[in-house]
């Protein structure tokens, strides 16, 4: 297993991977908190198209302060 953070804009984010079945999953966990709410978000991927396809939609949120 393998956990990597790291901060992204207001975004921070926590990668993980493991095997299930001979087929390796990624899952990306983002919080952030503004104005008292907490916003959670976590995407799962089979592979790297399907990853870039959820990362896109991730950093295409914008937030109004």
């Amino acid at each position: 297993m393998m956990a990597v953070a790291e901060k992204l804009g207001t975004l921070s984010q926590v990668k993980d991977s493991k095997e299930y079945m001979e087929i390796v999953m990624t899952q990306k966990y983002y919080v952030t908190l503004m104005n008292d709410y907490s916003l959670s978000i976590i995407t799962t991927s089979i592979n790297d198209d399907q990853a870039q396809i959820l990362d896109k939609a991730v950093k295409s949120i914008s937030f109004k302060e």
